[in-house]
């Protein structure tokens, strides 16, 4: 059989099970998820994730609902970057991404993205981000988009070009793309969840330095564009999250829709209000909701800077589903919640803007920036750890401190989708991970436990 002819088939026998592939029931059971896994073979722990992960006889595979995979909107939403113009859109990124975990029969989830945490000087030559403009810092956005924008609709916030998300440019066609992402995938239910990205990241966060109108980024969003957030629809950002909102509970999506309740800041403003206005929204459309600060300063205080994430989930227990995704890769011999040593930019540069790495000051020296966790990037050199300011991997490690806690507070706190990052997965069932033989034992049954919920 030629290569051609084995790929179709593949195709064709993934189509076959995806049709009839049982729907997971994300609103009461509780379901366990890879976060970030690698996708190709030049990334980082990709062979352990094949062996370990994937593989149907090993231990780790019967406690695995699915993975989440990270999607650029450029991934599938292609135009003319000399006109600014959509021609077309093509999944092939997407689809091949999460074949592997749909051909060994788990769920794939998918986040998408239009501007990054943190991106690399040059996009990719293939895979996630390949479609997008180089020397930008975002790849995440069609490069046809930003000549759409215009120049007066963009600005770069800390190394990295931001849109102005109010555009009637940037809506319009975001909707078109977030609408044919879900029509795509409306009859594969293999396909689980689709968490939608408002802000920077999977998230509702503005860009880091946008309330300080002192500079270039700052001035564009608050005095330029007006932006401004609070505990209702006549903030700006908060009307603009709502409506965004609203037309995701107006596609009837077959996939689950999900938003991040991430803490916005502002001068004067509880970082939790933005998220105590949205999670109602969300609700009344059936999109579910979560957060991805899951760590130890939850367990001693769930509200500002977590987004009142617990009070939210107990209030709105079983009517939709509810995620938590861990701040960082857990730290198996920190204390769970410790404040990270050292000085950068506590939590407003490392849980909020989540910046790992970059800018001045702070810091704390070099590190092992890992692939697909430094600025979120899968495959991407990464910017967390390395020195500079924000935060570093090993400081958003030690926020999140040890698994073995986290998990049943999240439980008990009324999770029903937990994602962890490829690393915890593999501290528990990989013996070829370092920390496999120390902490393996008490990481499996952590994770055994909540797959029995």
């Amino acid at each position: 059989m030629t290569m051609k002819k084995s790929i179709l088939a593949a195709l064709v026998s993934l189509s076959l099970m995806s049709c009839f592939a049982p729907a997971q029931d994300l609103t009461h059971s509780v379901s366990l998820e890879v976060l970030f896994p690698p996708t190709s073979p030049q990334q980082r722990d990709y062979d352990d994730v094949q062996n370990v992960l994937l593989n149907k006889s090993s231990r780790a595979f019967p406690y695995i609902s699915g993975a989440v995979i990270r999607v650029d909107w450029s991934d599938f939403d292609l135009g003319d970057a000399s006109t600014g113009k959509h021609s077309r859109y093509d999944f092939k990124i997407i689809d091949n991404a999460i074949a592997p975990w749909i051909a060994a029969g788990k769920t794939a989830n998918l986040v998408l993205h239009t501007t990054p945490y943190g991106g690399p000087p040059s996009c990719p030559g293939s895979g996630s981000g390949s479609h997008g403009q180089s020397g930008v810092g975002n790849c995440a956005m069609p490069a046809w988009m930003w000549t759409a924008l215009g120049g007066s609709n963009y600005v770069t916030c800390d190394g990295a070009q931001a849109p102005n998300f109010f555009a009637d440019a940037f809506q319009s066609n975001y909707e078109a793309a977030i609408k044919a992402l879900t029509e795509h995938y409306a009859q594969n239910k293999s396909v689980s969840y689709i968490r939608v990205g408002l802000g920077k990241g999977g998230e509702i966060n503005l860009p880091r330095g946008w309330q300080d109108p002192s500079t270039a980024c700052g001035e564009a969003y608050t005095k330029r564009w007006g932006y401004t957030v609070g505990d209702s629809d006549k903030y700006t950002w908060n009307a603009y999250l709502e409506k965004m909102v609203n037309f995701e509970g107006s596609l009837h999506s077959s996939r689950q829709l999900m938003v991040s309740i991430t803490p916005v800041q502002a001068p004067g403003v509880n970082p939790q209000e933005v998220s105590d206005f949205l999670a109602l929204i969300a609700v009344k459309n059936g999109v579910g909701f979560g957060n991805q600060g899951l760590g130890g300063m939850a367990m001693r205080n769930c509200t500002g800077m977590q987004a009142d994430w617990c009070a939210l989930f107990e209030r709105f227990q079983g009517q939709v589903p509810l995620e938590l995704q861990t701040l960082g890769p857990t730290c198996p011999n920190c204390e769970a919640g410790a404040q990270p040593q050292g000085q950068g930019q506590g939590k407003q540069g490392g849980w909020q803007n989540r910046n790992w790495g970059q800018g001045p000051g702070g810091g704390g020296g070099q590190g092992q920036g890992r692939g697909q966790w430094g600025g979120r990037q899968q495959g991407g050199q990464g910017q967390g750890g390395q020195q500079g300011g924000g935060m570093n991997l090993a400081k958003l490690s030690q926020m999140t401190g040890p698994l073995p806690p986290l998990i049943p507070f999240a439980i008990k706190n009324h999770a029903t989708v937990i994602e962890l990052y490829t690393e915890d997965w593999l501290i528990a069932f990989s013996a070829r991970h370092p920390q496999n033989q120390t902490y393996g034992d008490g990481y499996a049954q952590a994770i055994q436990g909540a797959a029995a919920k």
